[in-house]
Formats: C-alpha cells, sequence, structure tokens
C-alpha cells in the first residue's frame, strides 16, 4: 500500500508498476480518504498480506495478472 501524509491530508499512489499517477485528498481521516479516492474512480485491493491501491480498474487488473505499464 502507497498511502501517506500531506500536510496531514491523506495522499494516494498509484501500486501497479510504472504507473506514477498520484491522489492528495482533501481528507485527514483515511477512510473518509479512501471514500473520496473511489468517487475519482480509484480502486482499492487486499493482495498478498497488505493493501494495494490503484487508480483505475485496469491498472488493478494488470496488476492481477503480473503485467506493469
Amino acid at each position: 500500500m502507497t498511502a501517506e501524509r500531506i500536510k496531514g491530508k491523506v495522499a494516494l499512489q498509484c501500486d501497479l508498476k510504472g504507473c506514477h499517477d498520484g491522489l492528495e485528498t482533501s481528507s485527514g481521516d483515511f477512510t473518509t480518504a479512501l471514500n473520496e479516492a473511489r468517487q475519482e474512480g480509484w480502486v482499492t485491493r487486499k493482495r498478498d498480506d497488505g493493501w494495494k491501491h490503484f487508480c483505475c480498474q485496469r491498472h488493478e487488473e494488470m496488476d492481477y495478472r503480473g503485467q506493469s505499464i
């Protein structure tokens, strides 16, 4: 999972190898930030022993197949 805080707000980075897309949310609360990301088309999936964030459904599918950009 690539999530961090920028000035107290949650920021996500797409976890597909080769994608450099990111989203800075307007919330410091992680659950609220995830809901905001989903409204923007982001997808979150549990993979292996952690969570991954993807900027779109296509990138989630590419990661599942082991593809990269």
